[in-house]
């Protein structure tokens, strides 16, 4: 799961770039305190120091289903073009 994390981090920047505030901030924002914090606490709980480990590749692979939820809302806002030529 460590492939995702660069470039789920571009995407994030990409939103910024473009000033996507919102979809930026979810990105940027959702890994280190929606997933990886409560995934920590809760495997490390449940497995001991192992589960501490499991932690950061359960939260890329969450971030990924919400980067997709994200890229396909962003895909339905955004207007057809028409082709020029």
């Amino acid at each position: 799961m460590y492939v995702l994390s660069g470039p789920l981090i571009m995407l994030g920047s990409y939103f910024q770039a473009i000033g996507d505030a919102r979809r930026a901030a979810i990105l940027g924002l959702a890994k280190p305190y929606l997933f990886t914090m409560p995934l920590v606490a809760l495997y490390a709980s449940s497995f001991g120091e192992p589960g501490i480990w499991f932690a950061m590749p359960t939260a890329d692979a969450l971030l990924l289903a919400v980067a997709l939820l994200v890229l396909w809302q962003a895909s339905r806002q955004r207007p057809a073009t028409a082709p020029s030529g």
